[in-house]
């Protein structure tokens, strides 16, 4: 018989395929993602596949309102897989349902682990004959992954266990130690019900995982995995550990709710276990969870407990952690002399460890300092040293971090082009694993990027985007960073009444998270407003206010001289330094609760005496 081969469906065709059996559900790009990714473009996978999705809905309007599940199997495909494999000689089925448990490729070394005296040729052709599977890329496979499926389901229960851990032995004996296959072993061992190896594996696969970046795949290969070992005894020890791992991956993704209650309950197993490296990992997580969302107090408390528990076990690993974690809300603060120390005692520990990860993780830290104390040309040259190890060992997250800094020292050095290739490379990275913060702070930076390349529009948009996924987030110092920036970009527009928006909301986050000093370039907007306004009496003093107290990181000159100038033009010479004089000698805390407290009183009507021609957007990149 010869089997004809049907084109498959593309995007689009799939898309009008589904929108005229679902309606306009049809159309949705989650479900159309979800018919390419479990059909491949095969007509009748799709339409089973919808039939299938009805059934377990209710009704086809409400696929497009579920999580759509994964690994649906009809009756129709089925019948299709035993249909096929029963044209197949007996002789030949045992091979490739074996194949079938190993996965869509065939492993041709991990069958002849079993079978080295099968004629595989002929069993190829046989397979192929039987439309069964055929060759890709160069590669033999089956033919789909839902006739791999229906076989799989088509194996008697009792004997699944024994192929799984047929393939894990074969796995673990032609591959020792290579960590590209501790996921896949994870999975047999779990499915052939050996608790001690899927212990083994998915510690090892989860650490893995964490310092590649793959976030996303690996918390859902290890949450199946603690359901499954919370069935044993004596696994508490293996539970709080991939309970932090997935916090952890959880905390890079941006589910912070999930991530909290995850590093609880692994710190809840530590105490109960008398576990401090255990106690101390999971109290790093909250610290870090803490210090993004603006609690700073509880951040240094639990990283400082963590701390001292690391030191007293003398664990450097755990020690170069813990003061990461304080150099993170030290630098948050803008704390930077505080930050260094942290770094350099955490870098004289890490020469003597030989990790390639951690110490590309110090000179990350090193370089975000060395940004902020606008030292251009060592901060670059830290991001290029963490650049090379990171790409050694393939640590996705650790390279779009290098590459966010490398864009944000190339555009400090006025190579444009560079800087946004790398911002542009940094940022597929963090969308592909899913480091949602990191996305947010690179889409800052590109708004950064556009605004200072006089790009207003684009820079407002990539602002806007970066803030809504900020407050959904709740990330309230970033939030505040890049409200200040959006107000600057508002003014370069025109747009006044825009700009007293985002200034407010700027101000009343910052104070919210007492974090007010390390957000102060906002003022240099807040000014501008006052100007505008027709106020220069309280221009000049929140500029008296900016000048006594904006970090060197914020501090620009040409931008305080310019906002001089102008207050000295309404106000006169004499005045004018009389106004920044009294804003220079407030209490700081005092003048921004004033603020907030009287926020425009008295307000004039709007002018355009001052004009806008000459702002420039001050340095708020986030790093």
């Amino acid at each position: 018989m010869t089997h004809r081969q049907l084109e498959r469906l593309n995007k689009l065709e799939i898309r009008d395929l589904s929108l005229s059996i679902l309606g306009e559900v049809g159309k949705r790009q989650s479900v159309v993602n979800y018919l390419i990714t479990q059909t491949e473009g095969n007509t009748f996978y799709i339409i089973e596949t919808l039939r299938m999705l009805a059934v377990s809905t209710g009704r086809l309007e409400n696929i497009g309102r579920i999580t759509l599940p994964i690994g649906l199997v009809s009756q129709g495909m089925l019948a299709i897989a035993r249909r096929r494999l029963e044209r197949l000689p007996l002789d030949a089925q045992p091979t490739l349902r074996l194949a079938a448990v190993i996965g869509r490729e065939i492993d041709f070394d991990l069958l002849r682990y079993y079978d080295d005296e099968l004629d595989y040729d002929d069993w190829l052709m046989a397979c192929a004959d039987s439309a069964l599977l055929l060759v890709s890329d160069g590669r033999w496979r089956f033919a789909h992954d839902k006739l791999r499926e229906g076989i799989l389901s088509g194996i008697a229960p009792d004997q699944l266990p024994r192929l799984h851990q047929m393939a894990a032995v074969a796995l673990e004996a032609l591959y020792p130690g290579n960590a590209a296959y501790h996921a896949r072993l994870l999975e047999h061992w779990r499915m052939s019900n050996d608790p001690a190896k899927v212990v083994h594996y998915a510690l090892l696969d989860g650490k893995h995982s964490v310092r590649t970046g793959d976030f996303i795949a690996s918390r859902e290969r290890l949450l199946p995995t603690l359901d499954y070992l919370r069935q044993f005894t004596g696994v508490d020890h293996a539970q709080m550990t991939i309970l932090a791992l997935i916090a952890q991956m959880e905390e890079k993704t941006g589910d912070d709710i999930a991530s909290r209650a995850h590093y609880e309950q692994s710190l809840a197993f530590a105490q109960y276990l008398g576990h401090p490296q255990g106690e101390a990992a999971a109290k790093l997580g909250l610290a870090r969870l803490a210090n993004r969302q603006g609690d700073s107090a509880d951040a240094i408390a639990l990283a400082i407990q963590a701390l001292d528990s690391y030191r007293q076990q003398a664990d450097l690993s755990g020690i170069i952690e813990g003061l990461q974690a304080l150099n993170n809300i030290y630098y948050t603060q803008l704390q930077l002399e505080a930050a260094e120390r942290c770094l350099s005692e955490a870098l004289s520990i890490a020469q003597t460890l030989q990790d390639d990860h951690i110490m590309a993780s110090i000179l990350v830290d090193l370089g975000r300092v060395a940004f902020r104390q606008k030292q251009f040309d060592a901060g670059q040259a830290y991001a290029s040293q963490a650049l090379v190890l990171q790409e050694r060992i393939n640590d996705q997250d650790g390279i779009s971090q290098s590459l966010n800094l490398l864009h944000l020292f190339a555009d400090r050095l006025e190579d444009k082009p560079r800087a946004r290739y790398y911002a542009e490379a940094s940022l597929e990275i963090a969308e592909r694993i899913g480091n949602r913060q990191m996305v947010i702070m690179l889409t800052g930076n590109l708004a950064t990027w556009f605004a200072n390349e006089q790009q207003y529009a684009a820079s407002r948009t990539q602002f806007q985007r970066a803030i809504a996924l900020e407050r959904q987030a709740n990330l309230p110092n970033l939030l505040a960073n890049h409200l200040a920036a959006l107000a600057q970009v508002e003014i370069l527009m025109d747009d006044w009444t825009a700009a007293r928006r985002a200034v407010y909301e700027w101000l009343e986050t910052a104070q919210r998270i007492n974090n007010v000093r390390a957000q102060i370039h906002g003022f240099y907007a807040l000014i501008d407003l006052a100007l505008h306004h027709q106020k220069p009496r309280k221009a000049a003093k929140w500029l008296g206010v900016l000048v006594e107290h904006a970090p060197m990181a914020f501090r620009d000159e040409a931008e305080l001289t310019r906002l001089q100038a102008a207050c000295i033009t309404a106000l006169g010479v004499d005045a004018a330094q009389a106004a920044i004089a009294e804003g220079r000698a407030a209490e700081f805390d005092s003048v921004v609760t004033h603020i907030l407290a009287h926020w425009w009183e008295d307000e004039t009507t709007e002018t355009e005496a001052t004009g806008n021609d000459d702002v420039t957007l001050s340095d708020e990149a986030t790093v």
